[in-house]
Formats: structure tokens, sequence, C-alpha cells
């Protein structure tokens, strides 16, 4: 059996904001009459539905008693507002408690689904019957969404948040249309957690299609154009050849600091996250693979296309745009494992405007990084090696630390107070110096304070 591991937490995704309320209630399209089973062809082509407002609890129990439901209105051209996102696990290798536990937001609502469990339906689609638990996750939202493309965005933007896609197996996570149609499952194992959640603003802004482009988008029609009817290597070409080369940042430079040779951010630390392949000894360089299908690519090129924005408050639109389709030519690969396109020209547009619309700073965290880098042009100079300077530096940073907490103990040292060495430490530790005795003793030292001055 494969295990399935908890899923890991990136350096910057957005967190999910939500409260516990059960007097929350929401809107669902829920049919007149209940299923003991799965409902037959002649069922759906007879089942009728009643718009009811709903608590999350009662929402529960017409789940567990077997009636089929819709987030919104059952025709795609009609559908509006939808107080709930349903997300399918199909194929999972751990049971839904056990799974649900390695969740960082847990759902509102989490039920097994009647083939829960059933060997010879994984053996049927996976080929591996340990793929046997199924079960649906149902999330409330603080604000309903208002539209085909607001739902999916929300459905993708919960399961990247949550790392599913890493989570589970490949196909595992299934993100459906709003108007989809799903079954209650009848005695089945249902919790309630009453978690309403809320989402990120950039979500609303988004359009469906027939009302316009998803975002307004702040890129030149002539751009956009090129791009549409280019490949993505010629369109690239095409723009360094007609506005040059734009300095596209992809990480935090680093910049000189008051110590000689050394170089530190400047300011905050992000970086584009790259998929490692392996070190090239050859070249002396390190390789990157592309991110594939199941690798959480939707997640990663939002937050690719946030952290360019935030590195590059010069440039324009035009430039920055560039700068995104560029890093995502270089760093995703466009198919999905079926040989599907997961980007098209249109969606990676609307994803562009979607970030755009974003505000960066409460949505994008800072990454580990190094504290210092060294200077080649310092160790050409000095004609010492990098190793050489890292040890200089170290030093150097060890001094002036060493220099600050002296000046902290000589602000509050006495030598007239009669205490003994031992005392002054606890003392100056409880005005918020942190120091030991060997620390104070060498301060003593340095400081030129004589034995015959301080009370052993």
């Amino acid at each position: 059996m494969v295990p399935v591991l908890p899923p890991v937490w990136g350096f910057f995704f957005i967190d999910m904001e939500y409260t516990t309320n059960t007097t929350w209630e929401g809107n669902i399209k829920i049919s007149q009459v209940p299923y003991e089973n799965k409902p037959t062809d002649s069922d759906y082509t007879m089942m009728k539905f009643n718009s009811l407002t709903v608590s999350n609890s009662s929402f529960s129990n017409m789940i567990q008693q077997g009636y089929s439901y819709c987030p919104t209105c059952r025709l795609k051209s009609m559908v509006t507002e939808s107080d709930y996102i349903a997300i399918d696990i199909d194929g999972s290798y751990i049971p839904m408690v056990e799974f649900v536990e390695t969740v960082r937001y847990k759902p509102t609502i989490y039920y097994t689904t009647p083939s829960n469990g059933n060997e010879s339906v994984a053996v049927e689609k996976y080929k591996d019957r340990n793929r046997k638990y199924r079960f649906r996750f149902i999330y409330s939202l603080s604000k309903p969404t208002n539209g085909v493309a607001q739902y999916n965005t929300a459905a993708e933007y919960i399961i990247s948040e949550n790392g599913l896609y890493e989570a589970l197996p490949e196909k595992a996570v299934d993100k459906l249309e709003p108007n989809q149609l799903y079954n209650g499952s009848f005695g089945c194992e249902i919790h309630c957690t009453d978690l309403v959640y809320n989402l990120p603003d950039y979500i609303y802004s988004i359009e469906d299609k027939n009302g316009g482009c998803e975002c307004p988008s702040l890129v030149t029609a002539e751009t956009l154009t090129v791009f549409k009817r280019t490949r993505f290597r010629e369109f690239l070409q095409w723009f360094v050849e007609h506005n040059g080369e734009p300095g596209v940042l992809t990480e935090t430079p680093y910049v000189p600091s008051d110590i000689g040779g050394m170089l530190v951010p400047d300011g905050d630390y992000f970086r584009i996250r790259r998929k490692y392949g392996y070190y090239d000894q050859k070249r002396k360089r390190k390789v990157y693979y592309k991110w594939k299908d199941g690798e959480n690519r939707h997640g990663k090129l939002f937050q690719t296309g946030l952290i360019l924005k935030h590195l590059n408050p010069h440039l324009c639109p035009d430039e920055l745009f560039y700068g995104f389709v560029k890093v995502f030519y270089e760093n995703f690969d466009i198919m999905n494992s079926d040989g599907s396109v997961k980007y098209t020209r249109e969606k990676i547009i609307n994803e562009f405007n979607a970030i755009m619309a974003t505000d960066m700073d409460t949505n994008v965290k800072t990454v580990k990084h190094c504290s210092f880098e060294v200077d080649s042009l310092y160790c050409i100079r000095e004609g010492i090696s990098k190793r050489k300077a890292v040890g200089r530096i170290n030093g150097r940073k060890r001094t002036e630390k060493k220099e600050m907490k002296y000046a902290m103990i000589d602000s509050l040292y006495d030598p007239n107070i009669k205490r003994t060495r031992m005392e002054w430490v606890e003392f100056l530790n409880e005005n918020g110096v942190d120091v030991t005795l060997p620390t104070f003793k060498n301060f003593l030292s340095e400081y030129g304070y004589t034995k015959s001055r301080v009370v052993k």
C-alpha cells in the first residue's frame, strides 16, 4: 500500500480565513425526493429540485438521507450565486477521517460516497485495489461566488491551499462545474464542522467570459494579439525585438552592506519557486524541470505572478506580462497527463489579469534564504576565495554582535554598586540583556574593570 503523505505547506500560500458559525445558512438546490441507492438514468431524467435555505447541520442530515443536490442552477448558462464549493476525492489510499487530519483547512461538511471502500471499483478505474476510498468535501462561503468563472477559481484556490494535488494520487481530485449534480449518500459517515470560509477578494473580481474578459486587462491590444497568434517562443522573441529585453527580477536582489564583501537582501526576500532536477557536473550548474500535471501547477503559477508583480513595480503591464509568459514557458508544462491542454492562451491572459487585480502584500509570504552572499568583485579585489571571504564576514558579524551586547551591558552596569558577578548576570537578564556569566566576565576584562573594583 502506498501511503498518502500530509500536504507540505509551501513558502508562499495565501491563508484561508474562517469562522465557526452554527447559525450560518446557505442556498442550495435539493432534490424533491431522497434516494437510498444511486439514482438510475430514469431517476435523473425525472429528478426535480427545490431551492432551499439550509443550515450546515440540516444540509448534512439531508445528504445522509440520500437527497441529491446542486450548488447552483442546473443549467450552466444560468449559473449565478453559490454558497457552497464541492470537491470530490476519488481514489485515496487512506480513509476519509484519517485523510481529513492531514488537510490544513477542514471542510465544512465531509462524507463518504456510496462506492467508498469498493475494491472492484478501484481496480476498474485505477488498476489498484488500494485506491478504494471515496468521499466528498463541501466548503461553506461567507460570501457566495457569482458565475462559473468565480466558482471554478474558488474551487481551484481551495484545492491549492490544502495541497490536495500533492497529497493525493493523480486524478484523485475532481473539481467539477458549479452546475454539477451531486448525490447524497444514504446512511453514510458524515461530519459537520460548521466552518464558514472567507475567500480572497480577487476571486470576486472575475467575471464569466460571456460578460467580457474575466478581469480588465492592462496589457495593450497589440501585445495580446501577437501573444494569441504566435507560439510562446516566437512571442518572447517578438517582444524583445520590438521593446527590448525588460529587466525582469525573479528573486529579491542582494545589495552591499556595511560589512565589506557582504551582500544582503534588499528588503523582504521573495523568489520564484522552480522544480530542481539535478546538478550538471560537466556544465557546473543546476538543471531544473517543468512543473507537471498533479504538482499544483495552478497554485504555483498564480503565486509566481504575484511575486513577479511585487519584485518589478518599475515595469509596465506589457513588460510584466512578458516576464510572466517567459517564466511560464520555462517552468510549466502546458499539457495534462492525459494529453489535453491545461493552459490555453486565453487562460494565461485571464490568470495574469487576476494577478494584476490581487493585493500581493496580503497574499504572499517571504521564503527562507541565505542571510548574506559574498560579493565576487570583493574576492577579486582582495585576491581571496569565497570561502575565506565568508570567514572574514562571519568574523566581523560576530565582532559587531559582541560589541552591541557589550554596549547594552555597559549601559546598565555600575561598578560602584556592590553585586556579585552572578547577581549582575541575573540583573542584566531581568532587564532584557541576554547574557551568560562567561560573557559578563569577558566584558569586564575588555572594558578594563579591575578585580579591585568588582565584588566577586
